[in-house]
């Protein structure tokens, strides 16, 4: 079995998620294949595991025919936690109407920008003027004074692990367990952010890919194995980490 990982111009993994990963397989035994461009991967195969950028990821999706799209992130099934109202716009009317207040992000999932809060014509700075129209969330805003990621293997929660904000903050495990047995998306590994805000609820943040997400702390092998469940998925074949 084979893992190939993306590298950068200094041979090193292209980031830290690439190293977890690259450590994981490795302890699995897996053989572990570096390469930086896909002009490398004349031997790579669907029994493959990619580990790589989300648009590099996709780009290998066409060369291999697998048809993807990309996974909603607030399934109408779990609106009842995300406790705010989420509504798609295109990034040109949002600005046009002077939609100011609202917290937005690409809904794309190689992402254009980090998602933020817009409460002035100078917010949109660093987002700049693209020639070009796209899509984007709009979310009312909430405060989140916690926020952390589920890592879930097929149905199961592997861990928890909080990644901004205050360690001191509590979050309400029930709502946890409760939204993550609702989804019905149907993902062989994916992760699911959680949030405590201001006024001690948990909320839903979002739901995210399981072939392209952050580790987070999550234990290498865990990590390697929640890649491998969604990623043999998506090639419709069986997963030889399923254990």
């Amino acid at each position: 079995m084979r893992a190939f990982i993306q590298k950068n111009e200094s041979n090193h993994c292209a980031n830290i998620n690439f190293a977890i990963a690259l450590d994981g397989f490795n302890k699995m035994g897996w053989e572990i294949i570096p390469f930086q461009s896909l002009d490398e991967l004349s031997e790579f195969t669907k029994e493959d595991v990619f580990v790589g950028f989300v648009e590099e990821t996709k780009n290998v999706f066409k060369m291999l025919n697998v048809v993807y799209d990309d996974v909603n992130c607030y399934p109408s099934e779990l609106e009842k936690y995300l406790g705010r109202k989420i509504w798609k716009d295109t990034y040109l009317n949002f600005v046009k109407n002077n939609q100011f207040g609202y917290f937005i992000k690409p809904s794309i999932q190689n992402k254009l920008f980090t998602g933020k809060l817009i409460n002035r014509i100078g917010d949109l700075v660093s987002i700049g003027h693209p020639k070009h129209d796209f899509e984007i969330y709009c979310s009312e805003p909430v405060t989140f004074i916690s926020e952390a990621r589920c890592f879930v293997r097929y149905g199961k929660i592997l861990d928890f692990r909080r990644y901004k904000g205050s360690w001191k903050a509590s979050f309400d495990l029930n709502v946890v367990e409760e939204c993550i047995s609702n989804y019905s998306g149907n993902l062989n590994g994916f992760a699911i952010d959680f949030g405590v805000t201001n006024n001690n609820q948990t909320l839903l943040v979002e739901v995210n890919e399981g072939y392209s997400l952050g580790a987070y702390g999550l234990f290498s092998v865990d990590y390697a194995k929640l890649l491998s469940a969604r990623w043999f998925q998506l090639m419709n074949l069986d997963d030889p980490c399923n254990y």
